[in-house]
């Protein structure tokens, strides 16, 4: 029990060293782990998305890729798991872009149902992130990401919508004061 020795909020690092020493330590873990995920306890449920989101966007990391079906279950559960697993999650997506882009296709899918989410929250963050993400260049961003900040920009909810339309303003600032103004936006 973690709490009890008041590691919990450091069981994050401990797992991701024990990663890099050795795979064979951690191999008898990953069936925890990936049970946890479907567990109906919220708080191991929450626990392990965030030991599994820190672990497969660290750098130099290819766990996503050696352990696909605790990745898939981990997937499955950011997209329908509750508001604050998905929180949890949504913060580590600029993480995963930068340092996995091999997972973009994976997280594009769920970043589409996330953006449909009905909490205010879910959406806001993955606005912010999608922000950070992109680093304000509407060039290198994919198709589904531009659906989502257009879709996100009709938004019910004004903070939301706002965040959608400040970074349209921001890209259309910065092409505009840019010298080769992008015909590919």
């Amino acid at each position: 029990d973690t709490e009890s020795l008041h590691l919990h909020s450091k069981i994050y690092y401990v797992f991701d060293s024990l990663c890099h020493i050795s795979d064979s330590i951690v191999v008898d873990l990953i069936p925890l782990i990936e049970q946890r995920l479907t567990v109906p306890n919220e708080k191991h449920r929450h626990d392990a998305a965030k030991i599994i989101a820190y672990l497969t966007s660290a750098p130099n990391n290819d766990f996503a890729q050696k352990y696909k079906s605790l990745w898939n279950t981990f997937l499955t559960q950011f997209k329908t798991g509750s508001s604050e697993i998905q929180l949890s999650c949504v913060k580590y997506l600029k993480s995963y872009f930068t340092n996995h882009p091999e997972l973009k296709t994976d997280l594009e899918d769920v970043m589409v149902q996330l953006s449909l989410s009905t909490d205010t929250n879910v959406r806001l963050q993955l606005m912010t992130q999608i922000r950070s993400i992109t680093n304000s260049n509407l060039i290198d961003i994919s198709d589904k990401m531009k659906q989502i900040l257009c879709e996100r920009a009709r938004d019910k909810i004004w903070e939301v919508r706002k965040e959608a339309l400040d970074y349209f303003g921001y890209v259309y600032k910065k092409e505009c004061v840019n010298a080769n103004w992008s015909e590919d936006i």
